[in-house]
């Protein structure tokens, strides 16, 4: 059993609630346990801003499915996007185990990373956690060479991959850049 944290038993409770569960269920125990790890490892990512949903399962009610989404922005200095997106094909090809593909999205061409991989979640006084973590990031490069903006959505809800897919396209979807 993981470190039990009063942040920890606050997201047990919500789990219970959002699933109708009896309290101290052993499987909301569990979710929250994760939780509670995915949300100290992001905290300290670097990310400019990171989050957690918790959802149902549209193929099953009870099923809980966990996204941690995460944004950022990276300055460049990219003469057009292409060049941005060349370049991390480059990086990314010498990766078995991460995918890509070229997106067009409504703030641009953009380059999709699509990776999983079995993890072994470690956080100071907290117990291993075992898990398959499957993420997918857009990186999206603004039309005027400055900047990229990295989002990732990834999700050890492995039953729901094609419905966190979906998400992660909606979002994709709704990035746009202001240009000042």
């Amino acid at each position: 059993m993981l470190f039990r944290s009063p942040a920890t038993a606050e997201v047990q409770c919500e789990l219970e609630h959002l699933f109708n569960l009896p309290a101290g269920d052993t499987s909301a125990a569990r979710v929250a346990e994760s939780l509670s790890a995915l949300g100290t490892i992001a905290a300290s990512s670097g990310a400019e801003y990171t989050t957690i949903g918790l959802f149902r399962s549209p193929d099953d009610p009870q099923r809980p499915v966990s996204v941690v989404l995460t944004a950022g922005r990276m300055t460049s200095d990219h003469d057009d996007p292409s060049t941005v997106i060349t370049g991390l094909r480059e990086v990314y090809a010498v990766d078995p185990h991460t995918d890509t593909e070229v997106l067009q999205l409504p703030a641009g061409q953009a380059l999709a990373t699509i990776r999983e991989e079995p993890l072994m979640l470690q956080v100071d006084g907290i117990a291993p956690v075992a898990l398959l973590q499957r993420n997918v990031v857009a990186w999206i490069p603004d039309s005027a060479g400055s900047a990229v903006a990295v989002i990732g959505v990834a999700s050890n809800s492995w039953a729901d991959w094609a419905h966190v897919c979906d998400l992660a396209l909606d979002v994709f979807d709704s990035v746009s850049w202001t240009m000042d």
